[in-house]
């Protein structure tokens, strides 16, 4: 069996909170949260691929596979690290800016360092490099691809007694069969806990004497930081379990 999903869900809240206020307020906006418009949505997985194969013989063996990738799961924006509209609200989608505009100074950094590490962040990362000239949507920043396998063996131990069949069935399951041999495979990514809960990677730090925005960048982003790390929970790694079965007719 072999199953390709691709999903896309829009939305204009995904109820980020435990109350009306938060459901309004904490969703990022490129106009504030009077005027939301449909984005991606906070918890979609858009693709997902499955396959799985099972088979058997005469001499009472049954072997199961299942091989599973995804993308997303974990989702997020990449938004201003401060209120830069002054609505009070600090949920400012990221406007990423093209190589253009900064080079002929209608995009400013405070600094030659904030505009470097800003645009080597940009050019190493695939959704801001394709996405420069545009405010980032929300949620549109998926957790990359994830690969599993599962195996599983079972073999019979058939006996007849009394004319009747009782079989015991030895049962070994292995979950995340390549984080086994590797501790880095199987292993879903999360968000770099040095950018952030979110990535807030540009403030906005006033205006210039001729009048132009100016932004600086926080010193971890640059064009060697890692947008995701392994997520190092327990139930990332591979696990195994043996077990008996008693079959009787």
């Amino acid at each position: 069996m072999a199953a390709y999903t691709h999903t896309v869900q829009k939305e204009v809240t995904g109820m980020p909170g435990s109350a009306a206020e938060s459901a309004f307020t904490y969703v990022p906006t490129v106009e504030g949260p009077n005027n939301i418009k449909l984005h991606n949505s906070q918890y979609v997985t858009p693709d997902r691929f499955v396959l799985s194969a099972t088979g058997h013989d005469r001499s009472g063996n049954h072997y199961g596979l299942i091989y599973e990738t995804w993308r997303g799961g974990y989702n997020y924006s990449f938004m201003m690290a401060n209120d830069m509209n002054g609505d009070g609200y600090n949920y400012d989608a990221l406007y990423i800016p093209t190589d253009e505009q900064v080079a002929n100074g209608e995009f400013r950094f405070v600094s030659e360092g904030d505009k470097t590490r800003f645009m080597d962040y940009v050019h190493a990362n695939n959704y801001l490099k394709n996405h420069q000239g545009k405010y980032a949507e929300a949620y549109s920043l998926y957790s990359p691809w994830v690969h599993r396998i599962d195996l599983s063996y079972k073999h019979d131990f058939s006996v007849n007694v009394c004319g009747a069949k009782h079989t015991l069935q030895l049962l070994l399951d292995v979950k995340n069969v390549l984080n086994f041999f590797n501790s880095s495979w199987g292993v879903s990514k999360y968000l770099n806990p040095e950018i952030g809960s979110d990535p807030r990677i540009l403030k906005y730090e006033g205006v210039d004497a001729q009048g132009y925005a100016t932004f600086s960048t926080p010193k971890s982003i640059d064009g060697a930081t890692k947008t995701f790390v392994p997520n190092k929970a327990i139930g990332q790694c591979w696990n195994a379990s043996i077990g008996i079965k008693y079959i009787f007719n």
